[in-house]
């Protein structure tokens, strides 16, 4: 009896045995094989020990959210002859998380004509390209509320940037807007 529980140890222990793959998938605990391979790089082979990286990896943290859109509905007029777009945007909100008595929007190239809430006129502060609107109160993330913004987008009156990958920043594009190139239908779109 005792020889027949020394042999299913036996069995155990070698069907637990380790080959060179078994240890690599056991480290990384199941990530992808490009994973694995990178996990063995800061591995020393010899002693299976992590070694740390000679460089740190560059952190990129994620934009802070302040407000959860719930809901945008647009009204909107083109101008085709100025290249302006006149709208009405109604915007339900809510904290992300913290309380909060501000919304703070990206609005590049615009003429904000006024903010309301429950048809009130709101205080704002429009300045480099950002709208900040005072709400009428402290908010908490439980609670919504939907502001009014009457605005005049003017996108081809703003001086423009961008980077390598987007080589404009504008926000919004006409595209021919004028009939010029009788090639090309009229557009306009948002980035």
């Amino acid at each position: 009896m005792r020889k027949s529980y020394i042999v299913i140890a036996s069995l155990i222990l070698a069907a637990c045995g380790s080959s060179k793959n078994n240890v690599k998938t056991s480290q990384t605990g199941g990530f992808s094989e490009k994973n694995a391979t990178e996990l063995a790089q800061v591995v020393d082979k010899g002693t299976q020990k992590p070694v740390a990286p000679k460089e740190r990896a560059i952190f990129h943290a994620s934009e802070t959210i302040l407000t959860n859109l719930i809901h945008t509905k647009l009204d909107l007029k083109v101008d085709w002859a100025k290249a302006y777009l006149y709208g009405k945007a109604t915007i339900t909100a809510k904290p992300h998380f913290y309380p909060s008595d501000s919304l703070i929007l990206d609005a590049k190239g615009m003429d904000i004509n006024a903010v309301k809430l429950n048809g009130k006129d709101l205080k704002f502060d429009y300045a480099n390209d950002f709208l900040k609107i005072k709400l009428d109160k402290t908010y908490t993330r439980n609670e919504q509320y939907t502001v009014e913004i009457d605005y005049v987008a003017k996108p081809n009156e703003r001086e423009t940037g961008g980077s390598a990958a987007i080589t404009s920043d504008k926000g919004l594009y006409f595209i021919n807007h004028d009939g010029s190139d009788p090639n090309k239908m009229p557009q306009i779109w948002t980035q």
